[in-house]
């Protein structure tokens, strides 16, 4: 694993898959910066908490999950491209 991106209480790396691992303490928002690349966006309450799938344009794939208290309980991404304000905000768009 590469470490390709660092700041304080942030990191990014990539493992040998090229899959990025993302650590973060906090996670404000998760968005969308171009909705016309959404091609599909489901959405499943399950148990306290609500979990999404949005299918990007290009293959792209987003999930992520936040309990009812508004913790982010899972964020996972596949051929997108995510930004991280200092904010703490993630925006994702399709890799096209």
């Amino acid at each position: 694993m590469k470490t390709i991106h660092s700041r304080p209480g942030q990191t990014v790396e990539r493992n040998d898959d090229g899959s990025l691992l993302v650590t973060m303490p906090t996670i404000r928002s998760v968005g969308i910066a171009d909705l016309t690349q959404v091609q599909s966006h489901h959405v499943t309450r399950i148990a306290g908490s609500t979990s999404h799938v949005v299918h990007f344009a290009g293959g792209g794939l987003l999930r992520f999950a936040y309990s009812d208290q508004g913790e982010l309980i899972e964020l996972s991404a596949r051929h997108v491209r995510g930004v991280v304000s200092a904010e703490h905000e993630v925006v994702f768009s399709a890799v096209v």
